[in-house]
């Protein structure tokens, strides 16, 4: 088996200036590839060129889907190395991990390498080509494990339980090993239990949801959880700019539409039964009736947004979901379609700036990243986002 070693580990987060610099000068020699690993993610598939066969290919990555991260991908196939063969060959259980990279020379001169990982990914699909010879595939993110995955037997967790610990244990039974969970300070008053062939993810999604929390897979292949982004206090990952000099943006499109706005949000969490045997359900609600703000019950009519989760123990917690929920609903569905150059540390779920000089003080320039479509080929970066705005104001939000 012939290997050829990665560089150092490929880097997570925002890149240092000096890469940054780099990657917008204009002329840089791009590096992206693909890894074909076992089923345990660490040993190499034991082929040649196991992390050089990838031709073409993209990857999306939506804040709106279970898996968040998907990939289509071609691989060649010249040796018939990637035939589908169960026993010992290419086969559902290999696991894929793609990488972005370039090489550059820094002010000094010298020649340097930059990469970070964009992807790890499940095989759904093989398909081959004959003419030439490639092996075709998509996939998705580790998300896939915890979809097919249900529970075997009725489990309970005893009162106070951490969220995240009973979402590293449920993930952990259907063969999730990494984690990057973060500490939520949340459990519940009271007894959970999970009844016998319940979906993993279902439950695991509900759980976060229940404290205000998504629940998803990095680029690295961890599991982890972020609080739903606050388009008042999250602060903007990106400004897209045009321009020779430092911008990245290539082109935009924006478009409006109001499918997804809500103005009312209502929250019925568990029934819970008192010491003298009253029964009584947490309820929260919160309406939109601000008389300036575009989206206000008075302007476009009462849209309810529901959510149900017997998850949801206090009305403390009930009132922070509905009024976070109401905040993130009551967005306007101002959609911009945009590409620009490759920047593969961002994420979706993030706040974006595109900077356009030619339009009215109130259209719109912050948005909330939802989508991207990371091309493995030299070739632009698209992405949509949805408008961020304060509810009820036309107030620009403030950099943070």
């Amino acid at each position: 088996m012939t290997i050829t070693l990665p560089p150092t580990i490929a880097q997570q987060g925002i890149p240092s200036d000096e890469v940054i610099d780099a990657l917008l000068a204009g002329v840089v020699r791009v590096r992206r590839r693909a890894e074909i690993y076992e089923a345990n993610g660490v040993t190499p598939f034991d082929i040649s060129d196991w992390d050089r066969r990838l031709t073409t290919g993209s990857i999306t990555i939506d804040r709106t889907r279970d898996e968040r991260r998907m990939c289509d991908l071609t691989f060649t196939n010249v040796d018939n190395a990637l035939q589908i063969n169960p026993i010992s060959g290419f086969w559902y259980d290999k696991i894929i991990k793609c990488f972005w990279g370039l090489k550059y020379f820094d002010v000094s001169g010298v020649e340097k390498y930059w990469e970070t990982q964009i992807g790890e990914f499940m095989i759904d699909r093989i398909s081959g080509g004959r003419f030439p010879k490639t092996t075709k595939i998509t996939g998705r993110d580790y998300t896939k494990k915890c979809l097919v995955s249900k529970i075997k037997y009725s489990v309970q967790f005893a009162q106070n339980t951490p969220v995240e610990d009973m979402i590293r244990a449920l993930a952990a039974n259907a063969g999730i090993t990494k984690f990057a969970l973060p500490y939520t300070g949340q459990s519940y008053t009271r007894d959970v239990v999970f009844e016998q062939f319940t979906d993993r993810w279902k439950i695991i999604k509900e759980l976060a949801d229940s404290i205000g929390y998504e629940v998803f897979f990095r680029a690295d292949g961890y599991l982890t959880m972020q609080p739903y982004p606050d388009p008042v206090m999250s602060p903007i990952s990106w400004i897209f700019r045009p321009g020779q000099l430092d911008g990245s943006l290539v082109d935009f499109e924006r478009s409006s539409n109001d499918s997804r706005v809500f103005n009312h949000i209502m929250v019925r969490g568990a029934t819970n039964t008192s010491s003298l045997g009253f029964n009584t359900t947490v309820f929260a609600e919160r309406s939109n009736t601000e008389a300036d703000s575009p989206t206000s019950i008075d302007r476009i009519g009462d849209r309810v947004y529901p959510i149900q989760s017997d998850f949801i123990t206090t009305q403390e917690q009930a009132d922070v979901i509905a009024e976070q929920q109401l905040r993130i609903a009551s967005l306007e569905e101002y959609e911009i379609a945009f590409s620009s150059s490759v920047l593969p540390w961002i994420d979706v779920s993030t706040i974006i700036d595109i900077v356009d000089e030619d339009v009215a003080e109130t259209t719109p320039q912050r948005f909330l990243l939802s989508s991207l479509n990371l091309s493995m080929e030299l070739g632009p970066m698209s992405g949509v986002g949805r408008r961020v705005t304060i509810t009820g104001s036309n107030q620009q939000l403030e950099y943070v």
